[in-house]
């Protein structure tokens, strides 16, 4: 008697690392400074942080948090080719966006412009730096800015997805209720 088993192949593993979403497409050669991301044949991901193998990269777009990318800018050494396209502030829920003088001195030191991204604790974007550079563009529900108003109203750069805009205030942040639906609004 002959037992035929059927043959399943093995299931890939899932990734539990984040896709990088750049603010423009196609996306420029990256390098990202901040474990948690997947790397791409044009996002490459230096967790420890910047040295010479990023160097080498010669990337277009350069994503880290803004602290790291204000030290970046303070010890950059000219030997390095300078990123060409902009930069990424890689924001957090619980560190609130960028500074005015946080902006202007990476502004000062690259010459580039720069966005802002906020993600969650898996690296999956909550909220986006409008184009237009005119407040965040909320992609999760349940996130909240204090010192900020949600507006609704479709924004100049075309984006249909609500705003949060900053109001007069000394500092901002950040909130996410936990268990709150992630879908797209």
């Amino acid at each position: 008697m002959q037992i035929f088993m059927r043959w399943k192949p093995a299931s890939r593993p899932t990734s539990r690392l984040a896709e990088y979403e750049s603010p423009v497409q196609p996306v420029p050669r990256t390098v990202v400074l901040e474990p948690g991301f997947a790397e791409t044949k044009r996002v490459k991901v230096f967790g420890q942080g910047w040295d010479e193998s990023a160097a080498r990269v010669r990337p277009a777009v350069i994503a880290a948090p803004a602290p790291d990318l204000i030290r970046l800018a303070e010890r950059w050494e000219s030997r390095w080719a300078r990123p060409t396209h902009f930069l990424v502030i890689l924001g957090r829920v619980d560190t609130g966006p960028a500074t005015a003088e946080e902006r202007d001195l990476l502004w000062e030191a690259f010459g580039l412009p720069v966005f802002e991204q906020v993600l969650d604790g898996s690296n999956h974007v909550l909220a986006y730096e409008c184009d237009a550079h005119d407040g965040f563009h909320v992609r999760r529900v349940g996130l909240r800015l204090s010192g900020c108003v949600l507006e609704n109203s479709l924004c100049a750069c075309g984006d249909p997805a609500p705003r949060l805009l900053p109001l007069p205030a000394p500092a901002y942040a950040l909130t996410h209720r936990a268990g709150e639906d992630f879908a797209r609004q």
